[in-house]
């Protein structure tokens, strides 16, 4: 089920982000991120982590395979900080907002440095609206350049 590798340059604290799906699936988790409840903050995190290339110390490298900020993204999770989590894994040179509406529910948009933007609308938490837009967005930047798509 994996993809070819797309290596994005400017990653998550600088480094590179390794995309191993093709731009629909991604947009598939930003779906199931946006649809998830607030309980389910750190599966959507953890998916996050994986599909990005960003090992977790309890993944398969074991604490030897994750990176650094793989770690820190997992610790903040695991602590049940998920807001910090998610934009933990925002490129640096990406612009971002995030909202919540009268009824609770969140949105966030997110734009790469290359101008590719995308929107995420009623997540049940911040945590997961600003992971939909940032996969999304990747979409979008995975889907400008076909033939690494």
């Amino acid at each position: 089920m994996i993809d070819r590798e797309y290596i994005l340059p400017a990653g998550v604290a600088g480094q590179a982000i390794r995309l191993t799906l093709p731009p629909a699936k991604l947009s598939d988790l930003a779906d199931q991120c946006e649809s998830l409840a607030a309980d389910r903050q750190r599966w959507g995190l953890a998916r996050v982590l994986q599909v990005m290339g960003i090992e977790s110390p309890g993944g398969a490298g074991g604490e030897q395979g994750a990176s650094r900020q793989g770690m820190w993204i997992s610790l903040l999770a695991d602590s049940g900080a998920y807001e910090s989590a998610a934009f933990a894994l925002l490129p640096v040179d990406c612009q971002y907002c995030a909202s919540r509406d009268d009824a609770g529910l969140h949105s966030a948009t997110v734009v790469l440095a290359g101008g590719h933007s995308a929107s995420s609308q009623g997540a049940g938490s911040v945590s997961m609206a600003v992971c939909a837009a940032l996969l999304r967005a990747l979409a979008h930047q995975r889907s400008a350049t076909p033939h690494l798509a």
